[in-house]
């Protein structure tokens, strides 16, 4: 059934897959790291809009220190999964009743955010540990999504869950 109106509700959510890792530097030395990450909503897309339509999230690592002996940064790279759609150069919010609604995910630097395979590339930085024992060091990424302009999908709620995996 086509869709009557020029608007379209959109809502896009990530379900966060976590990855608990534990630096060690040796037997002495841990560091406890946390990930968390808001849902990326585009709202409502308009099928008229001549240009595409844009939004981002962030992402954030943080680190707490558990010893004296525990390194002052932490470096970590975050990967994306493809989501439903199956493949990254396809990526798709499927609708409910139906329907398909194409997007990409995008890096702060604008290359398209994966897993590093598919010629995609993933996101890292550094967490800087403060100096009193137990206090949380955070860095933050911001994911940027874009739906490409021209797309006539079904009127409907669109959404996707992609994975998000945190290497230390």
């Amino acid at each position: 059934m086509p869709l009557t109106s020029a608007r379209r509700c959109l809502r896009w959510r990530r379900s966060l897959t976590l990855v608990v890792s534990t630096l060690c530097g040796g037997a002495q030395a841990a560091v406890t790291c946390l990930l968390s990450a808001s849902p990326l909503s585009f709202g409502t897309y308009d099928a008229t809009r001549l240009t595409p339509t844009a939004a981002s999230a962030p992402i954030s690592v943080s680190c707490r220190a558990t010893s004296l002996l525990d390194p002052l940064t932490v470096p970590f790279q975050v990967a994306l999964g493809a989501g439903q759609g199956g493949s990254y150069a396809a990526q798709a919010m499927l609708g409910n009743p139906s329907g398909r609604l194409n997007y990409g995910l995008f890096t702060p630097l604008g290359a398209r955010w994966g897993n590093g395979s598919d010629g995609t590339s993933t996101a890292g930085g550094v967490v800087l540990l403060p100096a009193l024992l137990g206090s949380l060091g955070a860095s933050l990424l911001t994911v940027n999504g874009v739906i490409p302009a021209g797309q006539r999908p079904f009127a409907g709620t669109y959404s996707d869950a992609v994975t998000i995996t945190v290497e230390f």
